[in-house]
C-alpha cells in the first residue's frame, strides 16, 4: 500500500476545513511541505532574492530566483517565487508565464492561484482574474478576503449593475 502524500492530505483537508483558523493552519502546513524539499543552496538563493527585492533590486532578485530554478527545476514553488518578483517589477507577462508553470506542476497551490488572480486584476483582465480566484476558492473556501474580492472582480468583469 503506497504511503499517502502529506501535501495532498493537507490540501484535501484544506478544502474541507470547518473554519478560518483551521484553514490558515492547513494552508501554513501545505506551504511548509512545499518548501521542505528545497535544497540548502536553493534556500540561500531564495534569501538572496528576498534581500534584493527588499532593496528594489529587481534584476538581482530575479537572477537569484532563476538560479534557484536551474538548481531545482522540479519545484513549482520556485516559479511562484520568481513570479512574485517579476510582478513586483511590473513584468506581468513573465509573472503569468511563471505562474502557469507553477500551477501546472502544483495545481493545489492556493497562493499561486491567488497571485495569478491579483496579477490578472492588475492587468484589467477580470475574466482571467475571476477564473483564477475561483480556483483558489475551490482549494480554500475560507480564503481571507476571497468572497469580497470575487464580488468586486465580478462587478469589474460584468460592469456595474443598472
Amino acid at each position: 500500500m503506497p504511503k499517502p502524500d502529506p501535501l495532498a492530505k493537507a490540501e484535501a483537508e484544506l478544502k474541507q476545513a470547518p473554519g478560518v483558523a483551521e484553514a490558515r493552519s492547513l494552508e501554513a502546513q501545505a506551504e511548509n511541505l512545499r518548501q521542505s524539499h528545497l535544497q540548502a543552496m536553493v534556500r540561500l538563493l531564495g534569501a538572496q532574492a528576498e534581500s534584493a527585492l527588499s532593496h528594489h533590486d529587481f534584476r538581482a532578485a530575479e537572477q537569484a530566483a532563476s538560479d534557484a530554478i536551474v538548481l531545482q527545476p522540479d519545484q513549482p514553488i520556485l516559479r511562484r517565487e520568481r513570479a512574485r518578483i517579476r510582478a513586483a517589477a511590473g513584468d506581468f507577462q513573465d509573472a503569468i508565464a511563471d505562474l502557469g508553470v507553477a500551477v501546472q506542476g502544483d495545481a493545489g497551490d492556493v497562493v499561486a492561484w491567488q497571485m495569478l488572480a491579483d496579477i490578472e486584476a492588475q492587468r484589467h483582465d477580470y475574466r482571467a482574474a475571476v477564473a483564477a480566484l475561483d480556483q483558489a476558492l475551490t482549494l480554500d473556501p475560507h480564503l481571507q478576503g476571497g468572497a469580497a474580492l470575487r464580488r468586486k472582480l465580478v462587478l469589474l468583469r460584468d460592469g456595474q449593475p443598472a
